[in-house]
C-alpha cells in the first residue's frame, strides 16, 4: 500500500514529514511536486503528516494504515 501527497497549493521545494502516533518521524523527503510514501512496512494505526514550503505554508493531515 502507499500514500500519495500532491503539492497543489504549495510553491517550490516542499518538505513532507510523516509521524507515527508517538511523534517519531517515519518518513521525510523534499520534492517539488508529488510524494509517494510506501506504507507496506508500517504498523497498522494512525499517522500524521506535515508538508511545508520555503515560505512557511503548512498543510497537515492524518492517514490510517490498515493491516
Amino acid at each position: 500500500e502507499s500514500f500519495r501527497f500532491v503539492a497543489r497549493d504549495i510553491e517550490g521545494d516542499v518538505s513532507l514529514v510523516v509521524y507515527d502516533a508517538k511523534g517519531s518521524v517515519v518518513y521525510s523527503a523534499v520534492s517539488q511536486s508529488d510524494f509517494e510514501v510506501n506504507t507496506a512496512g508500517y504498523s497498522a494505526g494512525v499517522y500524521f503528516y506535515m508538508a511545508t514550503d520555503a515560505a512557511g505554508f503548512k498543510k497537515t493531515g492524518k492517514l490510517l494504515v490498515k493491516e
